[in-house]
């Protein structure tokens, strides 16, 4: 019994970090206009700088146009949310493919969406379609890349050695 109660245990702890991540989106979405665009343009400065190595026509890249940069910054936003989700749903439930990759895309989804619906809440801020399909990328992406990961250490001594242990 004792070890059922402590493998529940950390089955709820998992989760964590994928709440942790869902808390900063919020926090993010929750913020008036001109923080969250003060960020943005902080954020664009710090990747302009980290990723410069040839002068880049500021007319034509994405990373000189604010208005791109913040839509492909929901990428990595919830590709690090897909990553988690699908980590914590292979941990805590069916391990199939399928499984994970449909209960992480729709958690996700969930996510996406109440993401979008609060922005109603706040002036300046409005629900934008096409902020859900490049959360879609990031979470499809990173759900899938744990899944091939899972896929690959599976073939390996890796996992097994665990599981006999």
């Amino acid at each position: 019994m004792k070890l059922r109660n402590q493998s529940m245990k950390y089955r709820k702890m998992i989760w964590i970090f994928p709440l942790l991540i869902c808390g900063m989106i919020f926090f993010l979405s929750l913020q008036n206009s001109k923080d969250t665009i003060a960020i943005s343009h902080y954020v664009q400065e710090t990747v302009k700088n980290g990723i410069r190595v040839k002068p880049v026509n500021p007319d034509t890249s994405w990373i000189y146009n604010i208005a791109k940069f913040r839509k492909l910054a929901h990428i990595p936003e919830y590709l690090i949310l897909g990553v988690s989700v699908a980590i914590s749903n292979l941990f805590t439930g069916n391990k199939k493919t399928m499984h994970v990759l449909l209960k992480s895309m729709v958690l996700c989804n969930i996510v996406s969406v109440f993401d979008q619906t609060i922005k109603f809440l706040f002036s300046g801020r409005e629900f934008d379609l096409t902020d859900i399909g490049f959360d879609w990328i990031g979470y499809f992406c990173g759900s899938v890349l744990v899944i091939i990961a899972y896929s690959f250490l599976g073939k390996t001594d890796i996992l097994k050695r665990k599981k006999k242990a």
